[in-house]
């Protein structure tokens, strides 16, 4: 029951959505695998359940003014950052990711705190539109 860019956040006045994307089912590969284990014995039942909870909830939204992350298994958590303050990005994946043809994008405002889109399909994609963007911007 992924909810969609939409529902996740409020666009502002002229902002359309570029990018709506959820994390991969990799991005909570280990706790996947220890839960799987972990089940034989009933335990890793409760992990499965809180991946799927965390990856429902879970939503990465560009749009034509910010970057977004929407998270929560519970409650409701929202990191946001506007383009045009945006100062680094940096991509990167492992062989494994690259075969799956994913990976990760950290977007930086030169603050203490970075959003890190971990797991997504198309990852150079969605960095290169975010530079575009910031082109069409300055």
């Amino acid at each position: 029951m992924a909810s969609s860019a939409a529902e996740s956040i409020e666009l502002l006045e002229g902002e359309q959505i570029e990018h709506d994307v959820q994390p991969a089912w990799s991005k909570w590969g280990g706790l996947i695998t220890i839960s799987l284990i972990g089940s034989l014995a009933l335990v890793g039942i409760i992990g499965l359940v809180y991946v799927y909870l965390a990856r429902s909830n879970h939503r990465y939204i560009i749009t034509n003014q910010r970057v977004v992350e929407v998270s929560g298994v519970l409650g409701t958590s929202t990191t946001e950052y506007r383009i045009s303050d945006i100062r680094t990005i940096q991509t990167g994946a492992t062989i494994f990711e690259q075969l799956l043809n994913q990976g990760n994008v950290q977007i930086s405002t030169g603050t203490l705190s970075d959003i890190v889109f971990n797991g997504i399909p198309n990852y150079q994609e969605v960095s290169n539109s975010i530079r575009k963007t910031q082109k069409e911007l300055e």
